[in-house]
């Protein structure tokens, strides 16, 4: 699904980090987002699970534990990281703020019910400024609603929502909250925090480029009469393949090169231009520039491409068909889509997908088994993005962002 996106014509001061899907709340100064659909029910269920399990364990091993929980107005339990649920989940949140730190910051799980007396006094986020993400697991029967005070709005009342996450960026001057009381039912939450801006929290550059979908991706079937020039073309000229060297991205697990390349002639690349740049507009709902139309590249028995992102001044929206492959095992594209969820999509000659190639995270990073996979790569630029070009150079050269080709 295409968002609507317009890119400013000039673009003023730092570019923002970007939150595709989010919904920011408050003033222009106030970094408060709500982000629907973040977890689903199975996944939400699942984390209950895990938080119910920790509860228990806590209550037998810690006599003062039910105090302090009264206390605090909360029941806090650790989750244990080996879990795949918290794993998953725990990657999916860095993924989706774009995190660079080094240390591991652990998701923990609340529990909140009418037995737990919350505190009705406002909490500062923290001493220290930062970032803090929180996701809800559950629909609250009655209360369990999350009160912000911030300094230039003043009170937002957000209920919750199973799968819904919320996060922000301040400290006890920006932004005050509190978990208020449950009445009826109980609420379940992770959280995870990371204090500091500078030092601990300084996102991948990808995350300051626009999402222009809600996904990031989408599988087409590529036109036939098109498809049918490709591959005739491809069948016949084959042969006249050269090797490409290895690589950052591209390595193989075998002694040969793992793949090569066959250049297109002038008159299909323009046929390919006039076919599918339309319908490349349609899908992201950008005026674009086509930028490059690489040969056909054969990968090899072996071969396995890095998680990676595309060039920020010149891939920002690509097109990879495949036009032909011999394998034994199918050969997925892994892609992170723009809620940081991890897909493994699979192509069958004469399928497209169309993905937004600067900002999602993509690659081949298991062998391919087989003897071949021929893909054919095209490459674009929404008109207009020399603006957003030099202000992404702005943040590498004043380290706001890190800019990080291979994950």
């Amino acid at each position: 699904m295409t968002m609507p996106v317009e890119l400013d014509e000039s673009p003023e001061g730092d570019l923002i980090c970007q939150f595709p899907n989010a919904k920011k709340l408050g003033g222009d100064k106030d970094e408060l987002y709500v982000l629907e659909g973040f977890l689903d029910a199975d996944e939400c269920e699942l984390l209950i699970k895990k938080i119910r399990g920790g509860r228990i364990k806590q209550q037998k091993s810690n006599a003062e534990y039910q105090a302090d929980s009264n206390n605090l107005g909360l029941e806090i339990v650790p989750l244990n990281q080996s879990d795949s649920i918290s794993k998953v989940v725990d990657d999916r949140i860095k993924e989706y703020m774009g995190v660079t730190v080094s240390e591991p910051v652990n998701i923990v799980g609340h529990y909140l019910a009418p037995e737990l007396h919350q505190n009705e006094t406002l909490n500062g986020t923290n001493d220290t400024a930062g970032w803090f993400y929180t996701v809800h697991l559950n629909n609250v029967e009655e209360g369990g609603a999350t009160k912000f005070v911030t300094a230039s709005t003043g009170e937002i009342v957000i209920s919750a929502k199973a799968g819904q996450a919320v996060f922000w960026r301040g400290s006890s001057d920006d932004i005050q909250y509190q978990e208020q009381s449950v009445t009826t039912g109980e609420k379940f939450i992770i959280s995870k925090q990371w204090p500091g801006f500078s030092d601990k929290f300084k996102p991948h550059l990808h995350k300051y480029i626009p999402a222009f979908t809600e996904i990031g991706f989408e599988k087409f079937q590529v036109p036939s009469e098109i498809y049918q020039k490709i591959k005739a073309f491809y069948q016949s000229n084959k042969h006249l393949e050269i090797d490409e060297k290895l690589g950052k991205r591209l390595t193989s697990i075998k002694k040969n090169h793992p793949s090569s390349y066959l250049e297109l002639p002038d008159v299909l690349r323009q046929e390919m231009i006039d076919t599918l740049a339309p319908m490349f507009e349609q899908w992201s709902g950008q005026k674009l520039l086509i930028t490059s139309i690489y040969g056909v590249r054969s990968y090899k028995k072996g071969a396995n491409l890095s998680m990676h992102v595309d060039r920020y001044r010149t891939h920002i929206i690509s097109a990879i068909i495949n036009v032909d492959q011999a394998v034994t095992k199918k050969w997925p594209l892994h892609a992170y889509d723009h809620f940081g969820r991890l897909h493994r999509i699979y192509l069958k000659p004469g399928e497209m997908i169309f993905y937004e190639s600067a900002r999602v995270p993509h690659g081949r990073p298991t062998p391919l088994n087989g003897k071949n996979f021929a893909n054919l790569f095209i490459h674009a630029q929404p008109v207009g993005w020399q603006l957003y070009e030099k202000a992404l150079t702005k943040l590498i050269l004043n380290k706001t962002a890190v800019e990080q080709v291979v994950f």
